[in-house]
């Protein structure tokens, strides 16, 4: 057989099996674009099928929901207070205040090893939503149920940064305006103190654990984002949060009533004024002063972006239009109406003139109406009393403890 007839049967055996591989890629392709697409964080069993149901059919999943600072986390935290109440779930929260050791890094006897968890079997709490600096994970897994849903919440961090600093006031605190700090040379910027420890720049990494030192090193921040993915089912990201809440839905088996919130820890402003404009050049100096948590940012919108796309975007659409008329119409049977309230939240910052944040009253006289309207502040009061007395009927019976009064 001549070598011209060979190299004719080798190349059409080498096009042939070319072909074939190809039509199997195709088809693979194919096949995977119908499978659900599913987070399965490393640490723990539990998964979740985009678009395809809860990741806990049966009882309500324990859930972690790192609450970050000023990222529209609250109205997350709110909703998760009342869902949580509402089945008698056992939260992880402070006795008093809003965090959980922050700035120091959590630990488990912050939950375990205090009168609000159930003084019987492994004191474990169902829920933690309450500010907390996440050092080490496996805190947490010691806490709830190592099938827990790990949530947390992203914001555009040069909007959060500028929020921060307004409603903390740290201008005073720095005695520096925000335009003029922005003005200072980066080694300047870098050396201001955080406000009470706890406060300050790339405040998402911080929250995540990332010391301050550590900031400007792309290889921490990258580490940072592979926690994160290892770690959270979802990363909510505040500038959708429609569609965020939509897949917390599906996530955590909710309906879309649970979802319903008033917007939480909104600022009034006298004579309707804002933040400091910036002009480019200071916008462009503080988003690569929040370089750390801007990568974060863009990371994990993409990510909830690639979310929706598998949850469906017609369906995702129909689902936000749900949730918004409901919310319309929940705020009008409820006859929810605004006012103005002082923000106590912060008088252990020893703030003298505490924000005017927007307060709800409602004139409907059911529960959920009734519920709907507290600030989250209020709840968690709430929580607290129920199970601190769980714990002191558990260990004196039927005594009358006088230190909650009756609300």
């Amino acid at each position: 057989m001549s070598s011209c007839v060979l190299r004719q049967r080798a190349t059409f055996l080498l096009r042939s099996l070319t072909f074939v591989l190809t039509l199997v890629l195709v088809v693979q392709v194919h096949w995977l674009s119908l499978v659900p697409f599913s987070v399965r964080p490393s640490r723990r069993s539990v998964a979740w099928a985009v678009g395809e149901g809860a990741a806990c059919p049966g009882p309500p999943c324990d859930v972690f929901f790192l609450k970050t600072h000023k990222t529209a986390s609250s109205v997350v935290q709110n909703l998760l207070l009342r869902w949580g109440a509402r089945r008698s779930l056992v939260f992880g929260a402070p006795g008093r205040g809003t965090y959980l050791g922050h700035p120091k890094p959590f630990t488990f006897d912050l939950v375990r090893h205090t009168p609000l968890v159930p003084p019987w079997g492994d004191r474990r709490a169902n829920v933690i939503a309450h500010h907390l600096r996440l050092k080490d994970p496996e805190e947490i897994c010691k806490s709830l149920s190592k099938d827990a849903v790990w949530i947390t919440i992203m914001r555009d961090p040069s909007a959060s940064f500028q929020s921060m600093f307004s409603y903390y006031n740290l201008e005073d605190e720095l005695h520096t305006p925000l335009l003029r700090l922005l003005d200072y040379p980066r080694a300047k910027m870098n050396a201001f103190p955080r406000y009470f420890g706890r406060i300050g720049r790339n405040q998402v990494l911080f929250d995540l654990g990332v010391e301050p030192e550590d900031f400007d090193s792309a290889g921490v921040v990258e580490e940072a984002i592979r926690k994160v993915e290892q770690n959270f089912h979802l990363v909510i990201i505040a500038e959708y949060m429609d569609e965020s809440l939509i897949l917390l839905k599906d996530l955590l088996g909710l309906k879309t009533r649970d979802l319903v919130t008033l917007s939480q820890r909104v600022r009034l402003r006298p004579g309707n004024a804002t933040q400091d404009a910036l002009d480019p050049r200071r916008s462009a100096k503080l988003r690569d002063w929040l370089r750390g948590d801007h990568r974060l940012h863009q990371h994990f919108s993409e990510r909830l972006l690639e979310l929706v796309a598998h949850f469906g975007r017609a369906r995702m659409d129909k689902e936000v239009a749900e949730l918004r008329a409901l919310r319309e119409d929940t705020r009008r049977r409820c006859g929810v109406s605004e006012y103005a309230r002082r923000d106590d939240s912060i008088k252990s910052y020893g703030r003298k003139d505490l924000p005017l944040l927007v307060g709800y009253r409602s004139t409907g006289s059911s529960h959920f109406c009734r519920a709907l309207v507290k600030p989250n502040v209020a709840l968690t009061r709430e929580v607290v009393r129920r199970q601190f007395l769980r714990y002191f009927q558990y260990h004196f019976g039927d005594k009358k403890y006088e230190f909650f009064p009756e609300t």
